[in-house]
């Protein structure tokens, strides 16, 4: 098709040539010369650059592989047309998503996503229905994905607390359900949240679930495994370095993961802290626990307090006892009260003053 846009680029614009060498010597020429400058006129085109887009070529109403760039384009009038496609980033926040975890706790979890069209892939792109239908499309992906993996048997997390510290494991899911076969895949029929403890730098000690079926104590039965199933450790653990490159690539916002299915690329996926969802037993019994180890820090931070005053005030030049160190320390944190009282009256001729006597005792 590039090569018939040229031949006849160039012949309209000989002709146009042509025709002004001998307009002033036939009119036939003339108007030939003006019909092919209309011609080349007609099939002028503009691809925006603001904000970024590209163009898909259509012949006959039909759409092919070929694209335009963005800027000043030709195509040929009246048999082919443009497509405008916006290839710009999208971002796009899920909001806040609820999963539940084996022990039945409701969590809160926030999700986004940044992607951009595959300018490689504008066809698969439109075919998902463009920036409207390919984000409802992420978002069911996203939502399903994660509720399974949350209840998941394995793959999973057991209770909300693990859930808490297993972001990456919900990001890998989440990547594999959109990616789909564009993601490699790991030559292991292990769980891939297993082999994400069990080759991380260091090592994660294996869950209770793990330990009692595949793992072992300290992961002692994994060597067996792997011999058992008949596969490559070392292969296994570089494909999961690279998997965990992938994530941690597309946690910060530098994904490249094509998704051809989508006509996308993904460039990131982040889940924000996972919460308790408010208004639950759970959450209520959990407040009351932080609540009860605030204080309970509390008043260790005040009994430190304490047996450091004292021993200050036993240790030279004050030399008090320990009672007395006690009993000033209870005064100063009201524990004990001191009433104060002074009597009049009194003289000492040989001392020359009025004393004041203390008398001191408890409220």
């Amino acid at each position: 098709m590039k090569r018939i846009r040229v031949l006849i680029l160039v012949s309209a614009f000989g002709i146009m040539i042509t025709g002004a060498d001998l307009s002033f010597v036939n009119l036939r020429w003339l108007i030939i010369f003006w019909l092919a400058l209309i011609f080349m006129l007609m099939g002028l085109r503009i691809v925006k650059a603001e904000p970024p887009h590209k163009a898909i070529v259509t012949f006959l109403g039909k759409r092919t592989d070929e694209s335009k760039n963005e800027g000043l384009t030709w195509i040929i009038p009246l048999l082919e047309g443009l497509i405008h496609v916006n290839v710009e980033k999208k971002n796009q926040d899920l909001g806040i998503l609820s999963i539940r975890t084996p022990d039945m706790a409701l969590l809160n979890v926030p999700v986004s996503l940044t992607w951009t069209p595959n300018q490689n892939n504008l066809i698969e792109y439109l075919d998902s229905g463009g920036e409207e239908g390919v984000k409802n499309i992420l978002r069911d992906i996203t939502i399903e994905r994660i509720r399974n993996w949350a209840m998941h048997p394995v793959e999973g997390p057991q209770n909300y607390l693990q859930a808490f510290a297993s972001k990456e494991e919900a990001i890998n899911t989440i990547i594999k359900s959109v990616a789909g076969k564009e993601l490699e895949k790991i030559p292991s029929s292990i769980p891939t949240s297993i082999l994400f403890d069990y080759f991380n730098e260091p090592q994660i000690p294996p869950r209770d679930d793990t330990r009692k079926s595949i793992g072992g104590e300290n992961w002692m039965k994994m060597r067996k495994e792997f011999i058992e199933r008949r596969e490559d450790e070392e292969k296994v653990k570089k494909a999961i370095e690279k998997r965990k490159l992938t994530i941690k690539e597309i946690q910060g916002g530098n994904g490249k993961q094509i998704v051809k299915h989508l006509g996308i690329i993904l460039n990131r996926l982040n889940i924000g802290d996972m919460d308790i969802k408010p208004d639950t037993d759970l959450y209520k019994a959990v407040q009351t626990k932080i609540k009860e180890e605030s204080e309970r820090a509390g008043e260790i931070a005040e009994l430190e307090h304490v047996a450091t005053r004292i021993k200050k005030l036993m240790d030279p030049p004050l030399e008090f006892s320990l009672e007395q160190a006690l009993e000033i320390v209870q005064t100063e944190r009201k524990k004990v009260g001191k009433n104060i009282y002074e009597i009049k009256g009194l003289k000492d001729t040989n001392i020359g003053k009025v004393m004041n006597k203390i008398i001191g005792g408890a409220k």
